[in-house]
């Protein structure tokens, strides 16, 4: 909230991820590492279910993997929570009928290998 009448929209409530008691939204996390990542290559930030955090931060990329840096400096303070703690490449995202990628279908998939 900037004032009564004006907010900034930071991103969907239903992508919110809960990471030991953190509220993460991966919008955020996207927008900070999108310069890192090739142009053509899709990608989203999810989670997956842990013992210790409940939810923990990945990163999923579309295509063969790669050599990948992202600097750490990015992360600093309380942004160190926002950190991809695992990388996923994916061949091919699951799309739907607006060429949005399925994003909980994807993460199924993730969670069963």
């Amino acid at each position: 909230m900037i004032s009564k009448n004006t907010f900034i929209w930071i991103g969907r409530y239903d992508n919110i991820i809960n990471s030991g008691g953190i509220k993460i939204s991966p919008e955020l996390i996207e927008k900070k590492i999108s310069s890192f990542i090739p142009y053509e290559k899709r990608f989203f930030i999810s989670s997956i279910p842990d013992k210790i955090l409940g939810e923990k931060v990945i990163l999923i990329i579309e295509g063969k993997p790669f050599p990948l840096h992202i600097p750490n400096s990015i992360f600093n303070g309380k942004m160190k929570f926002y950190k991809p703690k695992s990388i996923f490449f994916i061949s091919h995202f699951t799309d739907n009928l607006l060429d949005k990628f399925r994003r909980k279908k994807i993460i199924k998939k993730i969670i069963k290998t």
